[in-house]
């Protein structure tokens, strides 16, 4: 037996969303919404007639059309979420060439690094490339580039304007820089990465799970389908919320877009 208060939702507490364009599909965990809306979508045809006074009346109604949309919000920053949002899959890539980048102040400490250690941003990096670039700040604000030097016979104190690059990422900038602003910018070859493909990832199955007061459970169910990316909102590219909505699409494995479930089951922890 229950109440109709205990049957009401209390809150969403999963959300499973498949890539099905592949077999066996494949998930993309997410976090769970902080918030989720449905817009049904729906569009009345109306039948008219006139009553007996002469005044144009609705005969009868009948649904004519269903777009759902879902509304929900994540937060942002993680690779599921954002290869969701932008609609192209997760891929990994081997052998590839990024680059380390930075801006530092020049100090007595710091215009000498040693190479990073295993597992460190740096690590594998081999000395002296020709592709590595250093620029100074100059007095009027116009960044001039540095004269790159071999690593291991550069002298930072008689040496001046310049820089060399060591291996791992190791580096030294000339003394009488001391106190400017330098960015540099080093190749790392070979590098193993994530990144978000060209593959579109334009066929998907999501579920919502929700908790009842009394701890049974809820479940949306959109079999197929894919992201509205005019409706979804920006992507933050620090600490934030991300945006996604979802219209449902018609697959033909159901008679209806959508599927809600009340199951007589609580929730297991």
């Amino acid at each position: 037996m229950a109440t109709l208060q205990q049957r009401k939702l209390k809150g969403i507490t999963d959300i499973a969303v498949f890539d099905t364009s592949v077999s066996p599909k494949v998930a993309y965990i997410l976090e769970t919404p902080t918030s989720a809306e449905l817009d049904l979508g729906i569009e009345e045809q109306l039948n008219e007639t006139t009553s007996p006074l002469g005044e144009i009346v609705i005969e009868s109604s009948f649904i004519s059309a269903q777009r759902p949309v879902i509304s929900m919000t994540v937060p942002a920053g993680s690779p599921t979420a954002t290869a969701l949002r932008v609609g192209r899959k997760l891929q990994t890539a081997t052998g590839q060439t990024v680059a380390v980048e930075k801006r530092l102040r020049l100090t007595a400490t710091n215009n000498v690094k040693a190479g990073a250690a295993s597992g460190k941003e740096g690590f594998g990096m081999t000395a002296d490339q020709v592709g590595s670039q250093a620029w100074v700040l100059a007095g009027l604000g116009l960044p001039v580039a540095l004269t790159r030097q071999a690593h291991a016979g550069f002298n930072p104190t008689s040496t001046p304007d310049s820089f060399s690059q060591g291996a791992d990422g190791a580096y030294k900038f000339s003394e009488n820089i001391i106190g400017s602003d330098v960015f540099y910018s080093f190749p790392l070859t070979g590098q193993s990465i994530l990144e978000i493909g060209e593959a579109s990832l334009d066929s998907l199955e999501v579920n919502f799970t929700a908790v009842l007061r009394d701890l049974r459970l809820f479940r949306l169910e959109i079999p197929s389908c894919t992201i509205d990316f005019g409706g979804s909102g920006n992507i933050p590219l620090g600490p934030g919320e991300l945006n996604i909505q979802l219209r449902a699409t018609f697959d033909g494995s159901t008679c209806t877009p959508l599927k809600y479930r009340w199951l007589d089951q609580l929730r297991a922890c």
